[in-house]
């Protein structure tokens, strides 16, 4: 709670934005939907397809009903075509079609070493810190360019069409302002592609925790029994 600027529960106006909890993802998106909607009926008194509207708000917690929900009820649900707008703008001003998304693969990855923590002063040298380990596994997940170097990742990765990349190039990005709103001091992304292309249409692998033997305050001379990490 000590990192909320404004209270999360309720509507606050800051540099011409309205903040509050969930407001951008996913209910402001939504919220463009049905007035999209509403403004077609109005003005022309119907609308051009049939509209079939989902609202499920688990995303954040994995979405386990959605799924089975999906299986259940597959003839209702049955369309042409299925928009979602869990996404973004390239600029404020810029109304984008996002028409493609990565999926997502999560796993944790445990390490076991000695049955017991161990004291790093009478065993340290001898016996593998599974800490040591992990990061090693970790290092290894991405190369030098960027690329993850887990087999097989890339084989069914769509390239990129000359026209979408020069599609790309033509849009409003600048590095700077980019690093400035995301507070990074500097980006990071696949040789041989641009940052956008990079963070659209290539895969990505991020390390979202790591975990394991002491972290307390003060000092602990320990070898950890364990070590653990969450990969996507």
């Amino acid at each position: 709670l000590e990192l909320w600027e404004t209270p999360p529960f309720e509507a606050s106006e800051r540099d011409g934005r309205l903040y509050g909890r969930g407001t951008v993802d996913d209910k402001g998106q939504f919220y463009l939907h049905l007035k999209a909607m509403e403004s077609w009926m109005r003005s022309t008194g119907s609308l051009p397809v049939n509209m079939k509207v989902i609202i499920e708000g688990e995303e954040e917690v994995g979405s386990e009903s959605l799924e089975p929900f999906l299986d259940e009820n597959r003839e209702m649900l049955t369309a042409d075509v299925a928009v979602i707008s869990d996404t973004s703008m390239i600029k404020k001003g810029w109304p984008s079609i996002t028409y493609g998304l990565r999926g997502i693969a999560y796993f944790q990855i445990d390490l076991k070493g000695p049955s017991q923590d161990l004291h790093s002063g009478i065993f340290g040298g001898a016996v593998k810190n599974p800490i040591h380990a992990l990061t090693q596994i970790i290092g290894h997940l991405k190369d030098e360019n960027g690329r993850i170097a887990i087999p097989g990742v890339y084989d069914d990765v769509v390239e990129l069409t000359s026209e979408e990349r020069t599609a790309i190039a033509e849009l409003p990005f600048e590095e700077e302002i980019f690093l400035d709103e995301v507070g990074a001091p500097q980006l990071s992304w696949e040789n041989g592609y641009t940052p956008l292309e990079s963070l659209w249409c290539r895969p990505a692998l991020d390390v979202n925790g790591i975990w394991g033997g002491f972290s307390g305050e003060g000092s602990k001379t320990v070898i950890p029994s364990e070590a653990h990490a969450k990969v996507s």
